[in-house]
């Protein structure tokens, strides 16, 4: 009996981190509250403050326990020939969860709370570590040429994926949009003359 006690307290739980995490997109942090959290999980406002200890803990809780697979994708170093595709893996498995999928729009959208706001920047530099890890280590394997300014591609496809994440994710063509981006990334990190053509540059941007 106190095993499933246990279990249903533990179900519990984890059925308030996802409704805490619902509401918090669809009201935004400020104006999300325990009511309507307690609504969302079908438990009474006390079943909150008994689990998680009020909102901000809630928060905190969540950011704590929810890791979505682009995260872990950016955990370690990787070549660029595979590093490219396990990035489009990483964000489609993401955005095909829905706890994953509410995660990644709460640190998108609800930036202004200084817990997330700090996950947003977590994530954008070590995005920006790691694919300018992968070019980097593909110049000196001589995979791309040794010219290419690996700063401008870097920047850019960091630019391109916050704008298809801030303006995609709901969109039904998402998986075409995202092959789009990387194609024209790698179109351009394996081209020569096109880190020379400004046009060009100017067009991709």
């Amino acid at each position: 009996m106190a095993r499933k006690s246990r279990d249903d307290a533990e179900k519990t739980r984890q059925n308030i981190l996802k409704a805490g995490l619902s509401v918090f997109v669809r009201d935004g942090y400020e104006a999300a509250t325990l009511d309507a959290i307690a609504k969302e999980a079908r438990v009474s406002r006390g079943a909150i403050y008994w689990h998680h200890n009020g909102k901000i803990n809630l928060l905190e809780q969540i950011l704590t326990e929810y890791q979505t697979p682009l995260e872990r994708y950016l955990e370690k170093p990787e070549a660029l020939s595979s590093g490219l595709a396990h990035l489009k893996n990483a964000i489609i498995e993401t955005v095909s969860n829905k706890e994953f999928l509410l995660l990644t729009k709460a640190v998108l959208t609800c930036k202004w709370q200084p817990q997330i706001n700090r996950r947003n920047k977590e994530l954008q530099e070590r995005l920006t570590i790691k694919v300018r890890s992968m070019l980097h280590d593909a110049q000196k394997n001589g995979e791309l040429d040794s010219t290419l300014n690996i700063e401008q591609p870097t920047k850019w496809l960091q630019c391109a994926l916050g704008g298809l994440f801030l303006h995609g994710l709901d969109h039904h063509l998402f998986s075409a949009m995202l092959d789009s981006t990387l194609g024209l990334f790698e179109f351009w990190i394996r081209s020569k003359s096109l880190g020379d053509n400004p046009d060009l540059l100017a067009s991709l941007g």
